[in-house]
């Protein structure tokens, strides 16, 4: 079935809103130069993979997923898996 068009609308703000929040806390790269000729570097990197779970059944909220999986893609993951429960069948 389709999202109906406010949900999709409301889902889409969260992401824009977790995006903005996320990228303002990505940290910076940095060399410090601790004595004269000397420098040491402190220098961030993503994983290359990471899993979010995802709880299904009655307590299954977007937002678990959108929390989750945009902060991983903003950090730069390259593959994010993503695991829910099965169904009953």
């Amino acid at each position: 079935a389709a999202t109906p068009a406010a949900e999709r609308e409301a889902l889409e703000a969260a992401i824009d809103n977790v995006t903005t929040y996320h990228r303002a806390q990505l940290p910076q790269d940095r060399v410090i130069e601790t004595v004269p000729g000397v420098e040491i570097a402190r220098r961030w990197s993503p994983l290359r993979r990471v899993g979010a779970y995802v709880p299904g059944g009655k307590a299954a909220y977007p937002s678990t997923l959108i929390m989750t999986v945009v902060p991983a893609r903003i950090a730069g993951v390259e593959e994010v898996v993503v695991v829910s429960p099965a169904g009953p069948d």
